[in-house]
Formats: structure tokens, C-alpha cells, sequence
């Protein structure tokens, strides 16, 4: 099962800046516009490590990050805490659907395995992305943001032990308030007893996992086993904070239907539900009544160019959606989505993404960018359960690409994890 291990983490000193001021998301949500923003906020924030693509030369981008990486360190900008630790993270913060929430995990060294054995994905994986994060472990030898992982604490005991003081705070752009505290000691290693008995779902990650199976192959080649743990933030699939967004999808390069003719593809698997506007608060309503119906799956249809929202909802029909796929994928949304819906409405393959879909988790944010042009269509939908996104992992199987959108992230710069430094 998954071995779990406490870690000297290297942080910021606590006066080089406030926390927040040098935090930033992981890399792969980061905006070219917030990328500017943060690095005129402080010349420390995680950005110059996290994504050192953001600013200078790209050529020379992951050899700037590792020397920025030893500077900091000669300079007591970072420092290798004195005794390993498990990282407690809590954060209260307000989701894409706009209920308040707290969510509590802690950062920690997990070793890594193959998938399937003791750590287990739930999502397909692309090769771009992976190229880039492998370029700069091998750069940095740190992991410089924690992939997310999820564990089942049936009885509780985990959560007991979450219970520290506040050794630092800071608030995110997002708004997300968190608190960091440090567990050591005994009850640090009561914990790793106990997520011995456990299996890890990757929730969040997938690309920078797979990154560091590839660069672990590599060191042990030479006979290095320095690369065999990566840095994770891990969260009980029980805590009452934990949730499961969907990624909304926006279409681009596709011939926009009329609405009378849309409707009219959908007929044969698709009924009807409502019809509105494109204002705000019309499709906000939209979305909350598909959001709501995960057991009968239901969209959310935005037209921009026609102003134009449908509410459509799946027929009834004796057994699964999909009768192609596995039971476990079958009936959810993202699944009847691509395989059902997509294909009648726009002509769009189960296989194709690459030039037609970006993705937005904030409904009003997602209608925003549609209203501004260069998009054919706009398609809401319902997330999965964390229960069904653990019942795919078990049973060998992988969603779609931005089949989950799990929020807040965990930012880069709580606290990194140098492959050299010792537990």
C-alpha cells in the first residue's frame, strides 16, 4: 500500500516577505496576465521557480530556475526545517458554486509506485505538459508544487491527528484563506503508520506524477534512489470540505447550429427542459438546476452569437448511457457529454480536443469568455462524486482530460521539497 513519510520541508524565512505575497498557483492555471502580477509582487514568489517560462530567455528558463533555486538557499531565503514534519494545510474558501467551505489536508513525502498498485489515477495524461515539468526536476532536483492526493479515513483516526496549531497564514487571489501548521514527532509517524494501510487516488496532478515515475527511472539508471518520493498534498475523500467541480467546456472551431436546428439534433437522445438568455443570472440558474441533477444527467447549452441558454436532459432509457463503456463511466456526465451530446450538437468526436475545447470551472466567468467571441458554443455540466471518481480509479479506468476540477489548488511556495535534502 502507500508509504507516506514526514520531511524536513524547505521554506520561506519568516522575513523575507509575508506568505502571501510569495505563494502562487501551480503552474498550470496560471494566466499570462496573473503571471505578470506575480512577479512584480515580490522578486522571492514561487512564479520564478514554479514557472520560470513566465519571464527572461525560455531557452535558458529551467537552468535560471535551478540556480534561483541555490541562491535562495545560499541566502537564507529558503531553509531546510531542523526536524521533519507533516505540513497541515486548511483552507476556508468560497467555491465556483459560491457555498462557503473549509478543507484540511497536510503535505508530506510519498514514495512513488506504478499506477495501479498503491497509488492509483483517475484521468488521462498528454505528452506536452510532461515535457516541461520533466525539464525542470531534472533542472531544480525539488518538487516545487504537491500533486493532490486522496485517502479514505473511514474511522476518522487521521483527522484526529489534523488537529495543530498555526505556524503561518495567507490569503490566495482566489480568496482562499489558509492557515499552515507543522506535525512532528510521534504524531507525525502515527499518522504514516496508518495511511499504510491505505491506497492514494491521484485527484490532481496526473501530469507531474507521471514526470516523476520518468525521472525516477532515470536516477535509478545511475544507481540514484534520490528521486524515488514526490512532494503531495494529501486529503481524506471524507472531509466535509472536499468537492468535485466540473470543467465547463467552451468550444471553438466548430460550426455554430441555430437553435431551432440544435434542438432538433438532440431530439433522439435529449428532451427539452427550458429554454432562456444569455444574462448572468438566467444562466446562473441554468447551471445550479444541472449541477443538481447528477442522477439524471442534464446541460446547460449557451449559444452566444443567438443569446440563446437550453436546458436539455437525457431520455430515460432501460441501462447505461453509454452501453460501450464501462459501467463505471457510463452514466456519468462527462462521459454522455462527449459521447452523446457533443457528437450530435457539434460534430465533435469522443477523441477530439486538441484546437476545440478550453475549459473554465466559474460558471460567469465561463459565460463571460463565450459572450467575448471566438467561441461557437458553451456546454455546463454536473461534476462527478468524489465516490465515483474513486469507483473509476479502483476499477482501473481513466476520465477524460478536465473531467475534475478540484478546488482550491495547492499553491507552490507552502513548501518545497528538495530531492537532496535527507528526511
Amino acid at each position: 500500500m502507500a508509504e507516506v513519510c514526514s520531511f524536513r520541508g524547505v521554506r520561506y524565512a519568516p522575513l523575507t516577505a509575508p506568505l502571501q505575497s510569495l505563494i502562487c498557483p501551480p503552474y498550470d492555471v496560471i494566466t499570462p496576465r496573473h503571471a505578470t502580477e506575480l512577479l512584480a509582487r515580490s522578486p522571492f514568489n514561487a512564479i520564478r521557480v514554479e514557472m520560470p517560462t513566465a519571464e527572461g530567455d525560455k531557452a535558458t528558463a529551467y537552468e535560471r530556475a535551478k540556480h534561483t533555486v541555490q541562491d535562495w538557499l545560499a541566502t537564507g531565503v529558503l531553509a531546510a526545517d531542523p526536524e521533519p514534519a507533516l505540513y497541515v494545510l486548511t483552507q476556508r474558501f468560497t467555491g465556483p458554486d459560491g457555498l462557503e467551505r473549509t478543507r484540511r489536508g497536510f503535505l508530506a513525502r510519498v514514495r512513488l509506485e506504478e499506477h495501479g498498485t498503491g497509488v492509483r489515477p483517475h484521468e488521462l495524461t498528454h505528452a506536452g505538459p510532461k515535457a516541461d515539468r520533466l525539464a525542470l526536476l531534472r533542472a531544480t532536483r525539488a518538487n516545487l508544487s504537491p500533486i493532490f492526493m486522496l485517502y479514505d479515513d473511514r474511522d476518522g483516526r487521521v483527522a484526529e491527528e489534523l488537529e495543530v496549531d498555526s505556524a503561518a497564514s495567507a490569503r490566495d487571489d482566489d480568496g482562499t484563506f489558509m492557515e499552515v501548521g507543522l506535525l512532528a514527532g510521534e504524531r507525525a509517524q502515527r499518522v504514516c503508520r496508518l495511511l499504510a494501510e491505505h491506497s492514494l487516488l491521484i485527484a490532481d496532478g496526473h501530469h507531474r506524477y507521471a514526470t516523476a515515475l520518468a525521472y525516477r527511472e532515470e536516477r535509478r539508471a545511475l544507481g540514484d534512489t534520490s528521486a524515488d518520493f514526490i512532494l503531495a498534498y494529501l486529503c481524506s475523500m471524507r472531509d466535509p470540505g472536499l468537492e468535485v467541480f466540473p470543467a465547463h467546456r467552451l468550444l471553438k472551431n466548430v460550426v455554430e447550429p441555430g437553435v431551432g436546428e440544435l434542438i432538433e439534433r438532440l431530439q433522439p437522445e435529449f428532451e427539452l427542459v427550458a429554454r432562456s438568455t444569455t444574462e448572468p443570472a438566467a444562466v446562473d440558474h441554468m447551471v445550479a438546476r444541472v449541477t443538481a441533477t447528477r442522477e439524471h444527467p442534464a446541460f446547460a447549452l449557451v449559444l452566444p452569437a443567438q443569446r440563446t441558454t437550453l436546458l436539455v436532459r437525457l431520455r430515460e432509457r432501460p441501462g447505461q448511457a453509454v452501453p460501450s463503456m464501462a459501467a463505471e463511466l457510463a452514466d456519468l456526465p462527462v462521459t454522455i457529454l462527449h459521447h452523446l451530446l457533443l457528437p450530435l450538437a457539434a460534430d465533435v468526436s469522443p477523441e477530439q480536443s486538441e484546437d476545440i475545447f478550453e475549459y473554465e470551472p466559474r460558471p460567469l466567468n465561463a459565460l463571460a469568455r463565450l459572450e467575448s467571441g471566438g467561441f461557437a458554443l458553451g456546454a455546463f455540466l454536473a461534476g462527478p462524486t468524489v465516490a465515483q471518481v474513486d469507483a473509476v480509479s479502483r476499477a482501473g479506468l481513466v476520465m477524460p482530460q478536465k473531467a475534475t476540477y478540484f478546488f482550491p489548488k495547492v499553491p507552490s511556495g507552502v513548501v518545497f521539497n528538495l530531492l537532496d535534502e535527507p528526511a
